[in-house]
């Protein structure tokens, strides 16, 4: 086997090995690295659950490339999704530290590796950037294997490589943008540190240039990346001003640079600056690359900086991987040199817990979300088609609700298991495929349930009733409010059910004999088609298994629209008609 592939394969042993402590024993302080806690997480997993083509992030969404890997990921399941971006990051310690013995051309002494990743695994910015960042992650692999190739075009003079080099700069273009002006500052130094290879490397750097300026203006046209129109409060309201930046640099910077890392990194870089100097501008340019990592970032005055910081980590830190090479080789000193070790290691920690931000937030979010996923399999298990599939659900009181995804639900749940979720008034009534987010005072609550699951605060399940009485739902209301809201409910059509109604019908025709109106449907199918006048008649409106549409000023008296199965098959088939609807005006009255 070759040299470097077992170097590489030592690297991610021991990266695996360091990162399972790190997460065990200090933050999250369990190990569980695959559990999934934010509502980014359940959209992951809810994007194949139309089983919609690929080939839609290509047309319609920013980070085509980013936005395909993670719908692979997400049909891994809850348990699965998140292992990919954490194999991506060990394997990205390795790469890196492959790549430094490279072109240095020494061997990363072992223990140097464990102190870098130690250091790297321990910030609980890097976990939570992980989790809630998993396209920077995918981003900084492609860009790894670029610097790889890349080198391999060096060493070599093939084409091979170089092509490869641009196949992987094409798809990092595609990925996510937090890495472009590392890429593009990569290629400048090649100019000058590469002068047999300067006009393959100028070539790369215009062609990266142009694939990242496609991708940005790309993300601005299809998202809301640069949105000129986007306000100061909007998450991705950008402040290119270079005052603006530097705060930028200074909120995010502050979970990177801690006070006993920077004084260790300067000392490495004074030492090297002694013994070598071609090893110190090797470091020196590691440095440089963690702090263009987090311009791009840096220009986004929003509330996210902490998880911001994971993007720099591995290169802040990459000069200790050469402390080797500056110090004592004497018996004697490795005592010295391993207490110093420990003392930083042991500061460190220290100064991230001091210093750790929203992460032990993150860390209760997760805590809170382990508990409802591990119930959900046992809900889905639980709700018996064979009976009533319609269920309510209280007390996941979480800013990370899975409930709040409905594909999700759809993908994960079943298509035919139909889910009433009381929320807090801060989240909007709505309803979507299987699932209908309610407020508490809504009568919708005390329709006909087969089942009542209650979850604690901690989002473990208090609770599961069967059948449970519309009193024990709202024991607050007297006899009388009771019965009156239960008559409410009954008039409201239940998720699971078929309803395809106007309102309003009858219409009241306008001088022009014509009329606005609002289709609603429910329907016990995940997409459907609302078509005038047959089944393959004009398309009105489509959508999911619960929506509305309004029309504009052309409803006539007569007019038929039918709800159509859209979820397979051909749609303006008559087979696939749910539901017919006419629409009827009323009587006028005579002169």
């Amino acid at each position: 086997m070759d040299k470097a592939v077992v170097r590489f394969l030592l690297f991610v042993v021991l990266a695996a090995i360091v990162a399972s402590l790190s997460f065990r024993f200090f933050f999250p302080g369990y190990f569980d690295p695959f559990a999934i806690y934010h509502n980014d997480h359940y959209i992951y997993q809810g994007m194949s659950a139309r089983h919609s083509p690929l080939t839609r992030y290509f047309v319609y969404y920013p980070r085509p490339i980013a936005h395909l890997i993670i719908d692979f990921c997400g049909r891994l399941g809850p348990r699965g999704l998140l292992f990919p971006v954490f194999l991506c990051s060990i394997v990205n310690s390795a790469f890196l530290s492959l790549y430094i013995e490279r072109i240095t051309g020494r061997e990363i002494a072992l223990w140097c590796f464990v102190f870098f990743a130690a250091l790297a695994y321990g910030n609980p910015q890097l976990y939570v950037h992980l989790k809630n960042d998993p396209f920077a992650t995918f981003s900084l692999t492609f860009l790894l294997l670029v610097m790889h190739f890349w080198q391999t075009y060096v060493e070599t003079g093939k084409t091979l490589p170089l092509a490869v080099t641009l196949l992987f700069i094409a798809l990092f273009a595609l990925t996510k943008e937090s890495y472009f002006g590392l890429l593009a500052l990569f290629f400048v130094i090649q100019l000058f540190i590469a002068p047999k290879q300067r006009v393959a490397a100028a070539i790369l750097l215009v062609f990266s240039c142009a694939a990242m300026g496609y991708s940005i203006h790309r993300s601005s046209q299809v998202w809301t990346l640069l949105n000129s129109q986007a306000q100061p409060n909007d998450p991705y309201y950008s402040n290119m001003l270079p005052g603006a930046v530097a705060r930028g640099l200074i909120r995010i910077g502050k979970y990177v640079f801690f006070p006993v890392l920077d004084l260790s990194i300067i000392a490495v870089l004074a030492l090297l600056w002694r013994r070598s100097r071609s090893l110190f501008f090797v470091a020196l340019t590691c440095v440089l690359f963690a702090v263009v990592s987090l311009l791009p970032n840096a220009t986004l005055p929003n509330h996210l900086e902490p998880q911001y910081a994971g993007l720099a980590l591995y290169f802040f830190l990459a000069p200790l991987l050469l402390v080797n090479r500056v110090l004592p080789r004497s018996s004697n000193a490795w005592i010295g040199i391993a207490l110093c070790g420990l003392t930083i290691y042991g500061i460190a920690l220290w100064e991230y817990r001091k210093r750790s931000g929203d992460a032990w937030w993150h860390r209760l979010q997760e805590d809170k979300a382990r508990r409802v996923v591990a119930t959900l399999e046992h809900m889905r298990n639980t709700v018996n088609l064979k009976e009533s599939s319609l269920v309510t659900v209280t007390g996941i009181d979480s800013p990370f609700n899975p409930f709040y995804t409905s594909d999700f639900i759809l993908g994960y749940m079943g298509t035919n298991r139909y889910w009433t979720v009381i929320v807090s008034d801060k989240v909007a009534d709505r309803a979507a495929d299987t699932t209908r987010l309610i407020h508490a005072r809504n009568p919708v609550r005390l329709q006909t349930y087969y089942r009542w699951f209650i979850f604690n605060a901690d989002g473990s399940l208090a609770k599961e009733l069967k059948h449970p009485a519309p009193a024990m739902i709202a024991p607050e209301l007297s006899p009388s409010e009771l019965q009156a809201q239960i008559a409410e409910a009954a008039r409201s059509p239940a998720l699971g059910t078929l309803s395809f109604y106007a309102v309003p019908n009858p219409v009241t025709l306008g001088p022009d004999g014509m009329a606005v109106t609002t289709i609603f449907w429910f329907a016990p199918v995940p997409s459907v088609q609302v078509r005038i006048g047959g089944p393959g008649g004009t398309l009105f409106a489509e959508g999911q298994s619960v929506g509305t549409a309004r029309t504009d000023n052309w409803v006539t008296p007569g007019m038929l629209f039918y709800l159509q199965d859209a979820s397979s098959g051909d749609p303006t088939s008559a087979n696939h008609t749910l539901r017919r609807l006419e629409i009827t005006a009323t009587p006028t009255k005579p002169n």
